[in-house]
């Protein structure tokens, strides 16, 4: 599972690094490399990469789950509030006020804690 979820990742980033080149220097397909590899990165290696380590965390330890949990959520909301503003998409303002907010309510304070808690022990 772990070398699918790494592979995904690795081409996702091999096609928004393609993207942003194509689209930096006006070739073709930029816009759509783009797209894809920000969608692969955003709606597949994000959520597969959560989900590897909220299995691998600590089950007796809420707080620690909670943090990948609101971690993944904040980051897919905020990509996707970015595929909103690129494609000039209404509701991309309201989705990255939402995405900041869940990771300053709710990723960074669990975060934070959790570093706390391991500094202690």
């Amino acid at each position: 599972m772990k070398k699918l979820v790494y592979l995904l990742g690795f081409i996702g980033a091999v096609i928004f690094a393609l993207g942003v080149t194509s689209k930096l220097l006006s070739w073709p397909w930029g816009n759509e490399l783009f797209i894809v590899g920000f969608l692969v990165l955003l709606l597949i290696f994000i959520p597969l990469f959560a989900f590897d380590k909220y299995k691998v965390a600590n089950s007796g330890i809420l707080y620690e789950r909670l943090k990948i949990i609101l971690g993944g959520t904040s980051a897919v909301i905020v990509g996707i509030s970015g595929i909103f503003k690129i494609m000039h998409l209404q509701g991309a303002a309201i989705l990255l006020i939402l995405g900041t907010s869940v990771f300053v309510l709710g990723f960074l304070p669990l975060f934070f804690y959790s570093l706390y808690k391991k500094s202690i022990t």
